[in-house]
């Protein structure tokens, strides 16, 4: 808004480049890259002259080369204004006798429309500085100039018609910013012309939205995805910002809500992600029951604790407004009682103004006023720290008078206000018959009573108001006057009229300064200010910054108040409230007060709420203690029992003496570690029921290994020696694990060692066996179980096998270089009410090995979920060969392990190897 007025934007230009070459070392130096600068971005449209520190006329800055008298003469009558209008801010060049001698002669080439009074101009401070209105638009109607000790500089100013120099320039500025709002300006002469580069759909959306604006004068517009704003910078030109609601930092709240939640579920879904592979990385943590209920009941209170420090740092948000906000009120009604009492001043100012004139009015009673009242007259001016003070005549003549300026002004309005109080004044009763009209009718249906009543009281009535200060216009200028008829008040015979008058801004900005002053005599009360408007002259305390005011009040003076909170002057913290007066509707009040009470009070409020959560976890602590004390020795008995079954004790009892849920599980405990005590003898008997590992006999070696799920398993193998060239193995899988299993296992061998006779004919073995499981399951004890039995003949490596539904036995040839299954059919044993075996006859050849297996070797799953099968364990038999049976039988275990996520059942291998030599493993 401020760079809309152009006399404004050069004056700040001219400004920072004066006082930037003011700081260099080289003034002229910084002066003429600045002149050079300024002359690139407006070509001719700038003038100036430049006069170095001796006061002469730098040559080569300066582009007038005629008016070498006048041009001399500027540098003395530009220094002596400047000078003044710094040490006596505003200043009032127009009582300078050097502009009174001498503005009649540089009005020829300044400017014929040049007013003394606007040569301070270019010293106002912020808004109140601009260049000088001196000529019409022919030649160069502006002109700015500033004086110091390093140089004198004069700038004529031609500014180009359309070309809005200062807004343009802004916007230039504003949009080098990277930020997502366009800026720009509108020429209401010419719509098309757009000084931003946005997209066609845009210009048309503002410019539909603009003419919205100028209808409905609503400055902010909002659209499906656009939020605007305009503001009336000149009367053809509009400014803009236009911004979508995409870019907004924050989102704009109808879509920043679903933005932040998906983000905050996206972060929490990658710390858990991160968490988790992190976790899999450690060995898993024990943590004590103790420790947990403790994170648990933290957890119960710290949730609520979470929640109401939320709610908590909104209401200390909420109440640090609402101080602040009570506190610009009471602000506000403080400063509207300081603007009120100017009403109490002009009865003040019309009380002095009797009181010192009644002396005077008495001594001309009866004569006309003259020069030897001058004196008094100049006495009563400065009493009543008055402008002007005017006597006229009836005819309309000035008798006397006197100005403070001592400079002349034209009287014309005051003087015709004078004669037409006087003339009315003095009327006599007389003065007010009928006129008749030539027919001899009334030209008004009046009575000469009414007449004469109604003159009476007019009079009355003028001469009240004349002798009250009251606001006064004289042509274009508004003062504040107090008007007195002089003269025989008894005999209505007035012989002249006094008219005191005051300047209309000064007896505000005079009052507004002596109780700002009067008012920060109280040494821990707070700062007050006020700021006028025509001058923009601030009055405040020395300790206050008036450049950090001078924002704050001309806001007051657009928007009537203005607050400004947290201010540090000198290391504290103060609230700015400031208003516009409407007593003084020329001055803008304001107060600072300290703002350590609102700290203060928000400092409490935290201790209170800390304290509050130190209560609550002192509740939990104590809450946790005690559940410790009638829990945890429970809970540490029952660890402890663990801890035993972790190192097969088995005789460890708990004591847990208690009727309560603790006491049921104690006993539980005991009745479990009674059965697992008995458990473990079952697997001792179990593991006595194996063969060794490793058998030898002529060309045949064997080893074998199983690995159980549980304790109990339910997987059976055996080999022994049947006659001096025979051996027999025996491979069983029975369904399930753990009891039943280890059971059915142990029956099974029970009956290999019952049935001697039966161990040469592996099919009339596995009748027998079949027939024992099936008088179980007829009892209703339902279990099945695969096998095979094999007779091998140690020295030839023929084998006669019988095979009960398990796995097909795999054949590896020498060296690993092949394998085969041999597939041999049968039922398990157990299922049904006959079953029928065949010998089958295998012929090993020196070299090769016989693999048997349980079918937890082929359902071994990975991750994917798929299972080992019978092509990656032919594979195996392969790739896992060696001539050492414990060996080649540990590749194959640790492959299939590795193959497998998890033990989901039990893995039995043996190896038979028939070898090339006698004794050859």
């Amino acid at each position: 808004t401020r760079h809309a007025d152009e006399s404004h934007y050069y004056h700040s230009l001219l400004k920072n480049s004066i006082n930037r070459a003011a700081n260099c070392k080289n003034p002229l130096l910084s002066i003429e890259k600045s002149i050079q600068l300024l002359r690139a971005r407006f070509p001719d449209s700038l003038r100036f002259i430049v006069w170095g520190a001796d006061g002469k006329v730098v040559d080569h800055l300066t582009d007038e080369k005629n008016y070498r008298y006048i041009v001399g003469n500027l540098q003395p009558f530009f220094s002596e204004i400047a000078s003044h209008c710094r040490a006596n801010y505003p200043g009032f060049p127009e009582l300078l006798p050097v502009v009174e001698k001498r503005i009649n002669l540089f009005r020829s080439y300044l400017g014929r429309f040049l007013v003394p009074q606007h040569l301070r101009q270019p010293f106002q401070a912020g808004e109140h500085g601009s260049c000088i209105m001196a000529d019409s638009n022919n030649g160069y109607p502006l002109f700015w100039f500033d004086s110091n000790s390093a140089l004198t500089l004069f700038c004529a100013i031609k500014p180009v018609v359309g070309d809005n120099a200062g807004v343009r320039h802004a916007v230039e500025v504003l949009n080098q910013e990277k930020s997502p709002i366009k800026c720009g300006y509108i020429d209401m002469k010419h719509l098309g012309q757009l000084t931003t580069e946005i997209g066609s759909e845009e210009q048309r959306l503002l410019l539909i939205e603009l003419g919205k604006y100028e209808n409905a004068a609503l400055p902010h517009r909002d659209t499906s995805d656009y939020l605007m704003s305009f503001k009336l910078l000149t009367p053809d030109l509009r400014g803009f910002c236009i911004l979508h609601k995409r870019d907004l930092k924050i989102g704009y709240p109808k879509q920043s809500k679903t933005a932040v939640l998906v983000k905050s579920a996206a972060a929490l879904l990658i710390v858990l992600a991160i968490f988790y592979c992190y976790a899999l990385r450690l060995p898993k943590i024990s943590v004590s029951i103790r420790t947990r209920i403790a994170f648990l009941f933290l957890y119960a209170n710290g949730l609520p604790l979470m929640i109401l420090s939320t709610i908590g740092h909104e209401y200390l948000q909420q109440r640090v407004n609402s101080l602040t906000q009570d506190a610009h009120r009471q602000n506000e009604r403080v400063l509207q009682e300081l603007d009120s009492g100017y009403r109490r001043q002009t009865n003040l100012m019309n009380k002095a103004a009797v009181a010192q004139l009644a002396k005077f009015s008495a001594d001309v009673k009866h004569r006309l006023p003259d020069k030897r009242d001058l004196e008094e007259l100049k006495r009563i001016v400065y009493e009543l720290d008055a402008e002007e003070v005017s006597i006229f005549g009836i005819s309309g003549d000035p008798l006397v008078s006197y100005r403070r300026n001592r400079k002349t002004t034209a009287q014309t309005f005051m003087r015709m206000f004078a004669v037409s109080a006087l003339s009315f004044s003095n009327q006599a009763e007389g003065d007010f018959g009928l006129r008749q009209k030539g027919d001899g009718k009334s030209s008004l249906e009046l009575t000469s009573n009414s007449i004469v009543a109604e003159h009476k009281s007019l009079l009355k009535s003028m001469l009240n108001t004349l002798e009250t200060v009251s606001f006064y216009t004289f042509g274009t200028e508004l003062r504040l006057c107090f008007a007195r008829l002089l003269g025989d008040k008894a005999a209505r015979k007035f012989n002249a009229a006094l008219v005191l008058s005051w300047k209309f801004e000064d007896t505000q900005a005079a009052y507004a300064s002596q109780q700002v002053d009067r008012s920060n005599g109280e040494e821990k009360g707070p700062h007050f200010a006020s700021m006028a408007r025509h001058n923009g002259v601030i009055s405040c305390d020395k300790t206050v910054s008036r450049e950090m005011l001078r924002p704050v009040m001309q806001k007051a003076f657009n928007l009537q108040s203005a607050h400004e909170n947290f201010v540090t002057i000198n290391g504290r913290s103060f609230l700015i409230t400031a208003i516009a007066g409407r007593q003084m509707s020329n001055i803008a009040l304001a107060i600072i007060t300290p703002a350590d009470y609102i700290a203060a009070d928000i400092s409490n409020t935290e201790r209170q709420m800390l304290l509050l959560a130190l209560l609550s976890l002192l509740i939990v602590s104590a809450v946790v203690t005690a559940l410790s004390r009638q829990f945890l020795g429970p809970v540490r008995q029952l660890a402890e029992a663990v801890r035993q079954i972790g190192r097969r004790n088995f005789a460890f009892r708990t004591e847990i003496d208690s009727i309560d849920e603790f006491g049921e599980l104690g006993r539980v405990f005991n009745m479990t570690l009674e059965g697992m005590g008995a458990l473990e003898i079952g697997r001792v008997v179990q593991e006595a029921l194996l063969p060794e590992s490793h058998y030898q006999n002529n060309r045949i070696s064997i080893f074998a290994e199983t690995a159980s799920m549980t304790r109990l398993g339910g997987d059976y193998f055996d080999f022994f020696k049947q006659a001096e060239t025979q051996t027999g193995v025996f491979m069983g899988d029975v369904a399930g694990h753990g009891i039943p299993a280890a059971l059915i296992m142990a029956m099974a061998k029970a009956t290999v060692l019952v049935n001697q006779r039966l161990l040469g004919d592996p099919a009339q073995l596995l009748v027998a066996l079949h027939d024992v499981l099936f008088r179980l399951k007829s009892d209703g004890f339902k279990r099945m179980m695969t096998c095979q039995y094999i007779v091998v003949n140690d020295t030839t490596g023929q084998c006669l096998i019988a095979n009960a539904g398990h796995c097909y036995p795999i054949i590896v040839g020498r060296n690993g270089e092949s394998s085969r299954l041999e597939e041999i059919i049968g039922t398990p044993v157990g299922i049904t009410r006959k079953a029928r075996y065949q010998n089958h006859s295998i012929n090993l050849k020196p070299g090769e090995t016989m693999i048997l297996y349980s079918d937890g070797m082929l359902e071994a799953a990975n991750e994917a979920g798929v299972f080992f099968g019978v092509d990656e364990l032919l594979a195996l038999a392969r790739s896992a060969w060696n001539s050492n049976l414990e060996q080649y039988y540990t590749n194959m275990f640790r492959a299939n392990r590795a193959w497998s996520k998890s033990i989901e059942d039990d893995l039995t291998i043996v190896l038979i190897r028939y070898s090339a030599g006698g004794n050859d493993a």
